[in-house]
C-alpha cells in the first residue's frame, strides 16, 4: 500500500527555519513578559521585598519553632527583631551619611578642579569632547546656598525623627493588642 497523497496542505517548512521561528516566538514572549513586569513593577515591588524578607527570616523562625515557641510568636519575634535591627542601622548610618555629605559639599570645588585638570583633558584626547567646568562659580553657588541646604537637611532629619517615633508607636500598639 502507498500513503495517500496530501492535497491542499501547506508545504513543509525546513527545520532550520522552524527553529528560527520558534526562537523568535520565545524571544517575543520573553520580551513581552519583561515589558509586563516593568509595567507592573510598582505593584509587584512590595511582594518581591516580602518574599525576600520571608526567605531571609525563615531560618530564624524555624530555629525558634524548634525551641518550642509557637510559630505565630516566632514570626512576631523575628519581625520585631528585624525592625529593631533596621532602626539601629538607620540611627547609625544617618549621622555618617550626613558627615560624608558635608565633606563632599566642602570638597566639591576641589573635585571640580581635579576633574578639569585630569579627566577632561583625557576625555578631550580620547573622545574629542571639549568641556570645562567653572570651579569658581560652583564655590559661589555653594556659598550662596549653604544655609538653605542645611535648613533642608535639618527639616528632613526632623521628619525622619517624627516618622521613627510614629513607627515606635505602631510597634508599641502591636504589643498591647
Amino acid at each position: 500500500k502507498t500513503a495517500p497523497e496530501k492535497t491542499g496542505s501547506l508545504p513543509e517548512m525546513s527545520s532550520n527555519r522552524a527553529d528560527r521561528l520558534q526562537s523568535l516566538a520565545w524571544l517575543a514572549v520573553g520580551t513581552g513578559l519583561l515589558w509586563l513586569l516593568w509595567l507592573l513593577s510598582p505593584i509587584l515591588a512590595p511582594f518581591v521585598v516580602a518574599a525576600v524578607l520571608a526567605y531571609i527570616c525563615d531560618p530564624g523562625v524555624n530555629w525558634l519553632v524548634a525551641r518550642r515557641i509557637p510559630r505565630a510568636l516566632a514570626v512576631a519575634m523575628v519581625i520585631f527583631g528585624l525592625g529593631i535591627l533596621l532602626m539601629l542601622l538607620i540611627l547609625i548610618l544617618t549621622p555618617m551619611v550626613y558627615r560624608e555629605g558635608l565633606a563632599l559639599v566642602q570638597r566639591l570645588p576641589d573635585l571640580v578642579d581635579l576633574l578639569n585638570t585630569r579627566v577632561l583633558p583625557w576625555a578631550e584626547a580620547q573622545l574629542g569632547v571639549t568641556l570645562q567646568l567653572d570651579a569658581g562659580a560652583i564655590r559661589k553657588w555653594l556659598a550662596g546656598n549653604w544655609s538653605t541646604a542645611q535648613d533642608v537637611l535639618t527639616l528632613l532629619l526632623a521628619r525622619a525623627r517624627s516618622g521613627g517615633m510614629a513607627l515606635v508607636g505602631v510597634v508599641a500598639n502591636l504589643f498591647l493588642v
